[in-house]
């Protein structure tokens, strides 16, 4: 997964050592991990309806500029595209979740100011532009992270996983 992504793997914490229990006991961890793979994925789409990062807290409000331009439902979700694209894959004892969206790591982490310059041409020009220019300072964008674990995902992992040790 190219554009972004977050690992879930069997290591420390309580969720760790319950990954640990089940593969002493179990021997395989896929169906567990693809659970959380689950959970996870289903969550995090669910945040681009809410417009929160995995702490709950609001993503960054779009600028004016771009709202004037928005012709879908919300922040990060002119086309759907980014959202849709959230998948899981398991990898031996451990679940990536992410998306292979090109564009989806600028949003996640923001991005610094950068300049904008033609690349055909003298100038640069746009609908409502008083007139051409030369460059435009962009300001970067702010990061609005949509991949992580929230307090809700461990809790649900945990009983997922609890679950799966009572019936081993």
């Amino acid at each position: 997964m190219a554009g972004a992504r977050l690992d879930i793997v069997a290591d420390e914490g309580q969720l760790g050592r319950q990954l640990q229990q089940l593969i002493e006991r179990a021997g395989d961890l896929g169906d567990a991990l693809g659970e959380i793979g689950e959970i996870v994925t289903a969550s995090t789409q669910a945040r681009f309806g809410q417009g929160v990062d995995p702490s709950g807290s609001p993503w960054a409000p779009l600028a004016a500029s771009t709202l004037a331009q928005k012709k879908g439902p919300g922040t990060l979700r002119e086309s759907l595209h980014l959202q849709g694209s959230i998948r899981y894959q398991v990898e031996g004892e451990a679940v990536r979740i992410g998306t292979d969206v090109p564009y989806a790591a600028a949003h996640q982490f923001g991005t610094p100011a950068w300049v904008i310059r033609p690349r055909n041409g003298k100038a640069l020009a746009w609908p409502g532009a008083a007139h051409p220019v030369k460059q435009v300072n962009h300001p970067g964008l702010p990061a609005r992270p949509f991949l992580g674990l929230s307090t809700e995902d461990e809790d649900n992992i945990l009983a997922m996983l609890a679950d799966y040790l009572a019936g081993v």
